[in-house]
């Protein structure tokens, strides 16, 4: 799945997985961009292989019954309390629906539903490694100020967390 990256420079920059190639077939693409340095060009094209090389589970929506009797009020108050943007965290999924049974990602928007005497919540969800580009903490000064996060912040108190 070899991919040529051009730059506003008339650089090409190549990013190829023979495994993805030989399991999978061999899919060609280029990008023309408006990105000005080779690396960073080069960057991004070793990005896109990274997500496109091999299939993933396409996981990208959930419903929740609101109505169910066995759902208390704390998880019911969290799944009525989303919000588009949302970080959120899903645990303990069949692991044909989500790598290693856990989806992190975005809520996109969200659908009601009913039938009689009951009430459903679809939300409509993007993975994480699609949406946001990580940061290499190695990148970062050592003096940068983080005054707004708690010091003992993590990923599960960062976001709402539906198990």
């Amino acid at each position: 799945m070899p991919l040529i990256m051009e730059t506003t420079l008339d650089l090409k920059k190549t990013a190829a997985d023979t495994t993805s190639i030989a399991t999978y077939g061999y899919k060609a693409e280029t990008i023309n961009s408006t990105i000005h340095s080779a690396a960073d060009a080069q960057n991004v094209a070793d990005r896109y292989i990274a997500l496109r090389a091999y299939p993933k589970p396409n996981f990208d929506s959930i419903t929740f019954p609101i109505t169910n009797p066995e759902m208390d009020d704390a998880q019911r108050d969290a799944l009525l309390g989303i919000f588009i943007g949302q970080p959120i965290m899903i645990t303990d999924l069949p692991t044909q629906i989500a790598s290693g049974g856990l989806f992190e990602g975005y809520v996109e928007g969200w659908n009601w539903s009913t039938s009689f005497n009951q009430l459903f919540l679809t939300i409509n969800l993007s993975p994480i490694q699609f949406s946001a580009l990580f940061q290499d903490w190695a990148e970062v000064n050592a003096s940068e100020a983080w005054n707004t996060l708690s010091g003992t912040i993590t990923w599960q108190t960062a976001i709402g967390v539906i198990a």
